[in-house]
C-alpha cells in the first residue's frame, strides 16, 4: 500500500496538534537493560532481536544498540537468543540469582558459505514473485491477536519534547479482499498537556504506523503493481540464524508518475518470506508538494522507516517497526526555517495469538476519544513492561517532561509543585479554583467556568485571556462561540413545532423537503437521533475549501452540495455523529415557519427563558466577545476567519456561562419544553461510542465516563478555536459549565475534576 497520503493527512494534523506524553525509565529490578555491539570492533548493533528461548517474550534493540526487558514473569533461570542479520545467532544464560542488570552481548559477522555459489540463481524480480506466491503460507491469514508497545517521541529543532507510551491490542482479519484491522489501547502514559481530544485513525500515530505494515497491506515497494516504476537489484547475500538471506534494492526510476520509498528488503531464501525492510523517501523533486496555510509553509524533506518479521512456530510474525516523518516550517515572507520537527513512531510487537480473534471490545474508530480509557500512572505497571529504550538525544526530553506530567491534583496549597500559586481556601470554591489555576498555568484551560450545587453558583470565574495579542482578559460575562451546543437549541425547537401539531417525530424528511437527495428514506427522529447514516460535513476537513469555508451558501444549496452524497449506512441501523442532520432540520423549521432559521430561534428560544446574551453569527456583537485561537506548531494563533452562518442550526450560536446556565435549568424543568419532551431528550436511543454513553437527542447520557450514581447529562461543542462542555446532575442541583478560546482542551478531565469536589 502506498500511505504517503495517509502520512501527509497525519503531518498535516500534527502540524496544528501535537499529543505530549510522559516517559519513564525506573526498573527497580524488575527489567534487565543490555547493549548488542559486534565483536570486532564494539560498534553498536541497531534492532537485534531479543527472544526469550521457548517463549514469544522479547525486545529489540533501539538504534543505539540498547535494550530493556521485563523479566518480572519470567522463571528464576532462561536463555536469551539474539539474532540480526549479518551475524551469527547467539544464546546467553541469564539467572535472577546473579542480579546482573546490564549485559553486554558481542556478536559475530556471519559469512555467506562457499556452497552457495552453485545454489541456482535467482532473480531479483522472481524474488519478489515468490514473495507473493507464498505470502498466505508464509504469514497466517486468519484472525490474529497481537500485543504489542508503542512509542512515539516528536523532535523540534534536535531537541525532543513529547513523548508517548502505550500498550496495544491489534487485531488482524480478512475483510473483501484485503487484510483489516483493529486497534485498542490497553494502558497508555503521558504528560498532561493535552492539545487533542479526538485521536482517531484519521489523525493518530498509531493506527497509521500500524496500517504502513506490509503484513495488513502491502508498501509500495512491495506491491507488484509498481513493479513498472523502480529498477530492482539484487546485492550480496547474507546470514540471518544460519540461513542464507536475499538482499534486493528497490530504487525508484526516474519516470516514476508518483513518490515512491527507495528501500533494501531482505528474504529468507527457503521460503522468501520479509524478515526485514528499510525504507526511505527523499523529497528533493516536490514529489510530495508544499502546504501553504496562511503565512507558512510545510515541507516535508523525508519518511522513512523498518520493518521486521521473525518466525515463531509456523509463521512469520511481526516484531518491530518504525518510521520517522520529518517536516520543516517555512515563513512564507521572510523565508526563515522555524522549525524543523521529526516525528518517530515505533511499535514493539510482544505476543501473537493465532486461531480467530473475537472482535476487540474498545477499538479505535473514525473518531477515538482518547479520555475513553482515562488511565491513572501506575508506576508498577510500567516497571513490568518491556519497553524499547530510548536514544541518547530523546533522554533530553525527559527534563522537560517532568514540567509536564500528569497532575495528580492536589488541592489547596501545593496544587503543583512546579506552580507558584497563592493559597486557597478549604471549601469546594477554593478547590475548584485550585484545579482550574493548575489547569490554566499548564496551558490546559484558557476561558470561564460557571459551577452550581444544589442550584446555587459556587463558582463562577475567568481564567486567562480574551485577547491574547492584546492581553485583554476574559470576564465572566465574555461571549464565546458555543458550537455545536447550538444543535439542544434547534432540538427544542423542532419539539415545540410538534407540541403545536406543526410536526410528528415520525414525518419523512421529503414532507418538507421534497427534493432532498434522501427525502424518503430519513425521517425527522432519525435525523435529530444521528441515526441518518447521512455523511457528515465537517469544517475540520474544509479549512482548504474556500466555498464551504469563507462564502455564505444558502441552505438549500448547502444541503444539495454537501449533504447528499450515498449513505454511509441504512437509516436506523446505527448512531453515527452527523451535523448535516441538524442542517436539514434548520431548512426543515424554516420551511415550516416561512421564515428564517435565527428569528424562529429569538422568539422560540431565547426569549422566553431571557437568553439576552445570546447570539446568532449575524447579530454577534463586537464589545466582550472572546477571540478564538488554534495550536499552530507550539504556539496559539488566531483561528482564520471562516462563514459560520453556513453551521446554521448545527454550531453557529455565541453565548455566555451565564445564558447557558438558564438554558440547562431550562432543561432540567418545564419552563420551555413539557416533561414528556424532557424525558425524550434525556433518553437513551443510542449508545454513542465516541463518549461511552448513552445518547438521546443533543444530549450524552453518562454510562461509565463520568462514575456517578446519579443520572448525569453532558454535552460538548466544537468550533474551531473555541471548545466547550456543559454537564448537568439534576437531582443534585449540579451544573457545571466550561468555556474555552484555545482549541482543544481536557473537558472530560476537568469536568471530572470538578465533579469529584462536589461528590
Amino acid at each position: 500500500m502506498n500511505f504517503l497520503p495517509t502520512i501527509m493527512k497525519k503531518i498535516q494534523a500534527a502540524s496544528f496538534v501535537l499529543c505530549l506524553f510522559l516517559l519513564c525509565l525506573t526498573s527497580h529490578g524488575q527489567i534487565i537493560s543490555g547493549s548488542i555491539a559486534d565483536k570486532n570492533d564494539s560498534t553498536p548493533i541497531p534492532f537485534a532481536n531479543i527472544l526469550v528461548k521457548d517463549t514469544q517474550t522479547g525486545t529489540v534493540s533501539n538504534q543505539d544498540g540498547r535494550f530493556e526487558l521485563s523479566i518480572a514473569e519470567l522463571e528464576e533461570e532462561f536463555t536469551l537468543i539474539v539474532s540480526v542479520i549479518g551475524y551469527q545467532t547467539t544464546e546467553v544464560k541469564y539467572s535472577k540469582l546473579k542480579n546482573e542488570d546490564h549485559l553486554t552481548i558481542q556478536l559475530e559477522q556471519s559469512s555467506v558459505e562457499l556452497q552457495e555459489v552453485v545454489v541456482k540463481y535467482v532473480s531479483a524480480e522472481s524474488i519478489l514473485k515468490h514473495f507473493h506466491q507464498n505470502y498466505s503460507t508464509n504469514y497466517y491469514q486468519n484472525s490474529a491477536l497481537t500485543k504489542a508497545f508503542y512509542h512515539s517521541t516528536l523532535s523540534e529543532n534536535g531537541a525532543y519534547k513529547h513523548l508517548l507510551e502505550a500498550t496495544v491490542n491489534i487485531r488482524t482479519f480478512n475483510k473483501k479482499k484485503h487484510r483489516a484491522f483493529e486497534v485498542e489501547i490497553t494502558q497508555r502514559r503521558k504528560s498532561n498537556d493535552y492539545r487533542i481530544e479526538r485521536w482517531g485513525e484519521k489523525n493518530n500515530y498509531l493506527y497509521d504506523a500500524i496500517a504502513s505494515n506490509p503484513m495488513l497491506e502491502l508498501s509500495d515497494f512491495l506491491d507488484l503493481k509498481n513493479l513498472q516504476y523502480y529498477d530492482l537489484k539484487r546485492l550480496s547475500n547474507t546470514t540471518y540464524n544460519d540461513e542464507i538471506i536475499y538482499v534486493l534494492q528497490f530504487m525508484p526510476k526516474k519516470n516514476a508518475k508518483k513518490p515512491l520509498y527507495t528501500a533494501k528488503a531482505y528474504f529468507n531464501s527457503e521460503d522468501f518470506a520479509l524478515i526485514k525492510a528499510e525504507y526511505n523517501f527523499r523529497n528533493d523533486g516536490q514529489q510530495i508538494k508544499d502546504q501553504s496555510l496562511k503565512e507558512k509553509t510545510y515541507h516535508i524533506p523525508f519518511i522513512s522507516g523498518s520493518i521486521q518479521y521473525q518466525k515463531i512456530g509456523e509463521y512469520y510474525t511481526q516484531k518491530y517497526l518504525s518510521y520517522n516523518n520529518g517536516w520543516t516550517v517555512i515563513n512564507n515572507v521572510s523565508k526563515d526555517t522555524l522549525a524543523k520537527d521529526i516525528l518517530r513512531d515505533e511499535i514493539l510487537f510482544l505476543e501473537t495469538q493465532h486461531g480467530n480473534a473475537p472482535p476487540l471490545s474498545n477499538p479505535l474508530t473514525k473518531w477515538g476519544d482518547i479520555y475513553k480509557k482515562p488511565f491513572s500512572y501506575n508506576a508498577e505497571f510500567w516497571n513490568n513492561q518491556a519497553k524499547i529504550p530510548p536514544t541518547e538525544l530523546i533522554k533530553q526530553a525527559i527534563t522537560d517532561l517532568k514540567k509536564h506530567q500528569s497532575i495528580e491534583v492536589q488541592y489547596f496549597n501545593n496544587s503543583a509543585s512546579n506552580l507558584s500559586l497563592q493559597d486557597f481556601d478549604d471549601s469546594p470554591a477554593g478547590k475548584m479554583d485550585s484545579i482550574l489555576t493548575v489547569f490554566h498555568l499548564t496551558n490546559l484551560f484558557n476561558g470561564v467556568v460557571l459551577v452550581t450545587n444544589k442550584d446555587k453558583v459556587i463558582h463562577h470565574k475567568a481564567y486567562g485571556y480574551s485577547d491574547i495579542e492584546n492581553q485583554i482578559p476574559l470576564d465572566t460575562a465574555t461571549v464565546f462561540d458555543i458550537g455545536s451546543i447550538t444543535k439542544q437549541f434547534t432540538t427544542a425547537i423542532i419539539l415545540k413545532l410538534r407540541e403545536a401539531g406543526k410536526l410528528i417525530l415520525e414525518d419523512k424528511v421529503g414532507k418538507y423537503l421534497p427534493d432532498y437527495r434522501h427525502a424518503d428514506k430519513i425521517t425527522i427522529h432519525q435525523l435529530l437521533a444521528h441515526r441518518t447514516g447521512i455523511t457528515t460535513f465537517d469544517y475540520e476537513n474544509k479549512l482548504n475549501d474556500s466555498e464551504w469555508f469563507k462564502t455564505k451558501i444558502e441552505t438549500n444549496e448547502f444541503i444539495k452540495s454537501y449533504c447528499s452524497k450515498d449513505l454511509d449506512f441504512e437509516p436506523d441501523s446505527k448512531m453515527e455523529y452527523s451535523n448535516s442532520n441538524f442542517l436539514i432540520l434548520s431548512a426543515i423549521i424554516e420551511k415550516i415557519e416561512g421564515r428564517d432559521f435565527y428569528s424562529v430561534l429569538k422568539e422560540s428560544i431565547f426569549q422566553p427563558i431571557d437568553l439576552n446574551h445570546s447570539y446568532p453569527p449575524n447579530s454577534i456583537p463586537s464589545e466582550n466577545l472572546a477571540k478564538g485561537y488554534v495550536l499552530e506548531g507550539n504556539s496559539y494563533v488566531l483561528e482564520p476567519k471562516w462563514e459560520k452562518s453556513n453551521m446554521k442550526g448545527v454550531g453557529c450560536i455565541h453565548s455566555t456561562a451565564t445564558d447557558l446556565l438558564k438554558w440547562m435549568r431550562a432543561m432540567n424543568s418545564t419552563e420551555l419544553l413539557t416533561a414528556d419532551d424532557e424525558a425524550l431528550i434525556k433518553s437513551p436511543i443510542s449508545y454513542y461510542e465516541y463518549y461511552d454513553s448513552g445518547f438521546g437527542y443533543s444530549w450524552a447520557i453518562n454510562k461509565t465516563l463520568f462514575k456517578t450514581n446519579k443520572p448525569t447529562y453532558f454535552y460538548g461543542g466544537t468550533s474551531l478555536g473555541f471548545f466547550s462542555m456543559i454537564t448537568s446532575l439534576p437531582e443534585s442541583g449540579i451544573n457545571i459549565i466550561l468555556l474555552n478560546n484555545k482549541g482543544d482542551f481536557p473537558r472530560i478531565e476537568l469536568t471530572k475534576e470538578i465533579l469529584k469536589v462536589l461528590d
